[in-house]
């Protein structure tokens, strides 16, 4: 099944000369999609923007040094996981941009992850002229519309009566079958940063930043939680840490409501494993 299909019919109805507002970004892996990226946006009238080589990182280093783009294409055929590329190109750049993706696999299963995740289209490479202008215009044309409010992430605590009970276990098995069986987005959040064996039991290293999320509520954005993120699966995120035991923070609850705000626009549910004795973090 190809992709394209309904963006040709797309931009026959659109009128080609309309001048379009914002900066662009294009990231492209190779010399025939970064020469169709630069026919099709000189077609379109974008008078502001940069075009880069390398990967996702790269891309990343000139957001954070230029600001995010209004427009940005993402050549994602080199990244070893297109979803995590993703993942991290919307961190960075915010809900201010529109990410229109490309990539080598024709999957439809993919297409769908993305634009669950945020992007706004998926085109396969190599990519042609009509294609990448219809994806741009498209875009254009719902830019226009009413922006829909921001969709927040549904929450399920867990809490055991007492330690030893099984409410990780617990949490594992709702987030794990939540992201498998129901094709949800989920991320499993482990409040206990000294105790806690979530991400013990799933075999991975937490990584770092949940503690600073959760003690400074003014320094959340879309980066430091994405960053704080390990994946365990398709569709299933894990924060996690393991703070010395000799090392006391005062968690400020606020932390815990920018976590979830912020987590609204990329996880369906957020399963909470918290801890039995109350502690800063859920007081």
């Amino acid at each position: 099944m190809m992709l394209a299909a309904r963006r040709d019919a797309a931009s026959k109805e659109s009128p080609v000369g309309a001048a379009i507002r914002g900066s662009f970004l294009a990231l492209a892996a190779d010399d025939v999609t970064r020469e169709t990226a630069k026919a099709v946006l000189a077609q379109l009238g974008w008078q502001t923007g940069k075009y880069a080589d390398g990967g996702v990182e790269a891309a990343i280093d000139t957001i954070r040094n230029d600001g995010a783009p209004s427009l940005l294409l993402a050549d994602l055929g080199g990244s070893a996981d297109p979803l995590d590329a993703a993942d991290m190109l919307i961190a960075a750049c915010g809900p201010g941009t529109r990410i229109i993706a490309l990539g080598l696999q024709n999957d439809v299963g993919l297409y769908r992850q993305l634009i669950d995740q945020g992007v706004a289209d998926y085109l396969v490479k190599p990519i042609q002229h009509h294609t990448l202008l219809a994806a741009i215009q498209a875009g254009e044309r719902t830019e226009r519309a009413e922006p829909a409010a921001a969709k927040a992430a549904r929450v399920a605590a867990i809490i055991g009566a007492r330690g030893g009970v099984g409410a990780t276990a617990v949490a594992i098995s709702v987030a794990w079958s939540m992201a498998k069986d129901k094709r949800q987005r989920v991320v499993l959040l482990d409040l206990d940063l000294h105790f806690g064996s979530l991400a013990l039991s799933l075999d991975l290293e937490p990584a770092r930043g949940l503690r600073e999320i959760l003690t400074n509520p003014e320094r959340v954005d879309s980066l430091l939680v994405r960053s704080a993120m390990t994946k365990a699966g398709d569709g299933l995120r894990v924060l996690a840490a393991e703070e010395p035991l000799e090392d006391m923070y005062a968690a400020d609850p606020a932390g815990l409501d920018s976590l979830l705000a912020d987590l609204g626009g990329s996880a369906d549910w957020v399963v909470i494993d918290v801890p039995t004795l109350d502690g800063p973090t859920v007081s």
